[in-house]
């Protein structure tokens, strides 16, 4: 329906994310390598549920920035919200293995527990026990579930703010939009903010992987984590 608008969206994102676009394009084909470097290693019904999360999230990532590049950023942060939750259920069910049967089982993960009480038993293991290579203090409630899960739920609950940001020209949301875009929109601010934590929790998700299974560090996945580090600093210094 929006077929040239979303190419004239994309050009526009493409030139002004250059860097980012090029580092996100690294980044998936380390991420599927990783997922096969995983071939054999399933032993148990936790390390099946990790592998299939990890796998279904590798075509979450691809989605999400799908929808970001073309201008549908609130769609893309619905797509983000599901790639958080399977990453905090992959976590959580490594650790908790007759849970991870449970789930397998066909029981649902909120009936099993909620995502609050995850982030932080999987803080009270990461005291004790490193199960993710950061030093980040209080990283599964604070950071992965703070930042990311509640920011991501807060346009996918459509607060309006973001409503009135994906369709209004005007930033102000107290104030009604005097024109709306009913196809995609490019909002630089914003498909940065989003970009940012896009790469940064596929990284997460690559990460985890390696350090949970004690996978080789390819050369290829230590080029990219150094560039994501540099883009982000603040937290790839954690």
């Amino acid at each position: 329906m929006y077929e040239m608008e979303e190419q004239q969206v994309k050009q526009e994102f493409i030139r002004i994310f250059s860097e980012m676009n090029i580092l996100f394009s690294q980044s998936l084909p380390v991420y599927e390598n990783t997922l096969q470097a995983l071939t054999g290693v399933v032993q148990t019904n936790a390390d099946y549920a990790v592998i299939a999360l990890a796998s279904l999230n590798l075509k979450s990532f691809n989605s999400a920035y799908d929808r970001l590049s073309k201008g549908y950023m609130n769609d893309s942060e619905a797509i983000f919200k599901k790639t958080i939750e399977a990453f905090i259920a992959e976590a959580y069910f490594h650790e908790h293995a007759d849970e991870a049967e449970r789930y397998m089982n066909g029981e649902s993960i909120d009936r099993i527990t909620n995502r609050g009480n995850m982030v932080d038993d999987l803080d009270r293991i990461q005291a004790t026990r490193q199960i993710f290579p950061t030093d980040y203090p209080g990283f599964f409630r604070e950071y992965i579930y703070t930042v990311g899960y509640t920011n991501s739920n807060s346009v996918a609950h459509l607060d309006f703010n973001h409503v009135h940001r994906e369709l209004g020209l005007e930033d102000d949301p107290t104030m009604w939009a005097t024109t709306m875009v009913l196809g995609p929109r490019f909002h630089e601010e914003y498909m940065r903010t989003v970009f940012n934590r896009l790469i940064m929790f596929c990284m997460f998700q690559i990460s985890y992987i390696i350090h949970t299974y004690t996978l080789q560090q390819t050369d290829e996945f230590k080029s990219v984590f150094s560039e994501v580090r540099r883009l982000l600093d603040p937290v790839g210094n954690q």
